[in-house]
């Protein structure tokens, strides 16, 4: 059985960066982002499953969100943007690949592949789009929804 901490850590660490965090890593095979004023720390408790320890200066909460959902937790820690029911968030999938290149036409995933593959290739590259946006940075997409409505996502990308 796949952990799902384990196949996103790379991920995750490269979303939690971005906001100037850090990422430990637990002897238990736990995972907790630490940000200047909060963290969030997820813990395996259901093969698709995970209990995530928010820590807001000092306010404590605890709340089981599926796996796929772990970098937008992480995301709204980060931007102390939480949502008042994590419920209403967890009912949606978080944003596929395949969702923003329907919604983009793929032009602006081969304008970065161009890029990549040149002799200059760029560190972080926002790549933007009209609906959704996409920020290439270390060979992962963080997709996100400009209204903030879809669950943002991390997902590798390789050119």
């Amino acid at each position: 059985m796949a952990d799902p901490l384990q196949d996103r850590k790379r991920r995750l660490r490269v979303l939690v960066e971005r906001y100037g965090g850090t990422v430990e890593y637990g002897f238990d095979g736990s995972l907790t982002a630490r940000f200047a004023e909060s963290s969030i720390a997820f813990r395996r408790v259901l093969q698709n499953a995970v209990d995530a320890r928010i820590d807001r200066s000092g306010q404590v909460s605890t709340v089981r969100l599926p796996a796929t959902h772990l970098f937008d937790a992480a995301d709204r820690v980060a931007r102390d943007r939480l949502p008042d029911d994590w419920s209403s968030l967890t009912k949606w999938p978080p944003l596929s690949l395949e969702t923003y290149i329907a919604q983009e036409s793929g032009v602006f995933l081969a304008r970065l592949r161009d890029r990549l593959r040149s002799d200059d290739p760029p560190a972080i590259e926002d790549i933007g789009g009209d609906y959704y946006t996409a920020l290439y940075e270390s060979q992962t997409l963080t997709l996100s929804d400009l209204c903030g409505a879809s669950v943002l996502n991390v997902v590798d990308f390789f050119a």
